[in-house]
């Protein structure tokens, strides 16, 4: 893949796929972790005790995801207003390293759950920044709509191999 992407890059004739040659490893990583987050946040919340059944396992899902929302209209104003998007997201993406890292060395389920607001609260914040930065550095109508579809194209991607990286015994368990 790297050699394809140095190779489509390197020819003047490839301007539809030059910007995404800097970052297919960061679209293809962030597409993993925003996928991995929905895989493991019911199976965490079932381990909390929250909830009895799975309709209200489900409902328990939503707030991470209210939070992430509210602090991505706030980082994409944020970074339109300064008009920075790789300082932002330098201080978001931090945000769901400390959630991923805490989870993975945490046994208490009650610790994961609040590290989930971390971890969607840094990442989901972070997309608008990358979306924006590339159709930025992309010249033209037709360029900015085919790179943009791309980056979401490869990211989505990720939810593949974020389905494919959970355990058995996880992956079987119902809600």
């Amino acid at each position: 893949m790297a050699l394809c992407a140095s190779v489509l890059c390197y020819s003047n004739r490839a301007l539809l796929i030059r910007p995404l040659c800097k970052y297919p490893a960061t679209l293809k990583l962030l597409g993993i972790r925003l996928t991995l987050v929905s895989h493991q946040l019911p199976t965490i919340i079932n381990d909390t005790g929250f909830s009895s059944s799975p309709n209200q396992t489900q409902l328990w899902t939503v707030i991470p995801y209210a939070v992430a929302a509210v602090l991505t209209v706030c980082v994409a104003f944020l970074s339109d207003r300064l008009k920075l998007r790789g300082v932002i997201v330098l201080f978001t993406l931090p945000l769901s390293i400390i959630g991923y890292s805490t989870i993975a060395n945490v046994k208490s389920a009650q610790v994961k759950y609040g590290m989930t607001f971390l971890m969607a609260a840094g990442l989901y914040s972070s997309v608008p920044c990358i979306l924006s930065w590339n159709s930025n550095n992309s010249a033209g109508h037709y360029k900015r709509a085919t790179t943009a579809a791309l980056q979401l194209g490869i990211a989505n991607c990720g939810g593949l191999l974020a389905s494919m990286s959970l355990p058995r015994s996880v992956a079987s368990t119902p809600c």
